[in-house]
């Protein structure tokens, strides 16, 4: 039995694709990501950066309100 063994440039470029779809995926609304077909967990970890992203945001325009 032949294994096929992958670059390391072609791990990288797999690893940089998913990473890709997941932003992808996190840009959708909350109701389509709990209908896509992905384990619950997978599920509740994008909703959770979801809300990750928006409280770095928030955190950042409090940074802004500080300096006035």
């Amino acid at each position: 039995m032949e294994e096929h063994l992958k670059s390391k440039t072609q791990l990288k470029k797999e690893a940089d694709d998913v990473q890709t779809l997941g932003v992808e995926i996190a840009q959708l609304p909350k109701q389509k990501i709990t209908s896509l077909s992905l384990p619950d967990d997978a599920k509740e970890a994008i909703i959770f950066y979801q809300n990750i992203k928006k409280i770095v945001l928030k955190e950042d325009k409090l940074n802004i309100l500080e300096k006035y």
